[in-house]
């Protein structure tokens, strides 16, 4: 299995959409706009930015790896998501078995959801429900 580390240079966005399947998700506070990946290059995700929407999807392709799901959490699956500190519009994330972090977030409407991972959000202000 290849393995990458991969720099995405995007544009400014005020709304973050991630469908995800096992990469840990981390949101970091910069001074620009940029999205990094780390793991197997079949499973590097696809990045976008359109009207303000920044949108992160994990391939199509099964993630069954050797028989089993759980042995591609023994390898680094990451994306970083850095953004200047500012309010965003509209926030979801989605994913299987990533651990989701930010350390600051302020968002006027949003959601996080995975199954097997862990949410760890500090500095969380919110204008409407997430």
């Amino acid at each position: 299995m290849k393995t990458v580390n991969k720099n995405f240079s995007v544009e400014s966005f005020d709304q973050i959409k991630v469908d995800n399947s096992i990469d840990n998700i981390r949101l970091v506070t910069g001074d620009r706009y940029s999205v990094s990946y780390t793991g197997q290059e079949k499973l590097e995700p696809s990045v976008k930015v359109k009207n303000g929407i920044l949108t992160i999807d994990s391939p199509e392709r099964s993630i069954t790896i050797n028989g089993s799901i759980f042995n591609a959490k023994k390898l680094k699956q990451e994306l970083i998501i850095e953004m200047p500190k500012q309010e965003l519009k509209y926030l979801s994330i989605d994913t299987s078995d990533g651990n989701i972090s930010a350390d600051h977030l302020e968002v006027q409407k949003g959601k996080i959801d995975t199954l097997n991972g862990s949410i760890n959000i500090k500095n969380l202000v919110m204008k409407n429900e997430f």
